[in-house]
């Protein structure tokens, strides 16, 4: 339902690979952590939850 309501969303600066120092000016990467908790879902999608854990 999402992908055709939103389409294809781009992803978040935060998680952008920053290879050159072009893209590190430009904020990709920035914020980034390697094992965080946090949601790196585009914003229109940040409160939705794709997952559901089984419960055994």
């Amino acid at each position: 339902e999402d992908v055709k309501k939103f389409g294809n969303l781009p992803t978040p600066f935060k998680i952008r690979n920053a290879p050159t120092k072009l893209m590190k000016d430009l904020g990709y990467g920035d914020g980034y952590e390697k094992y965080d908790t946090k949601s790196h879902l585009p914003d229109k999608l940040k409160n939705k939850n794709y997952y559901k854990k089984r419960s055994d």
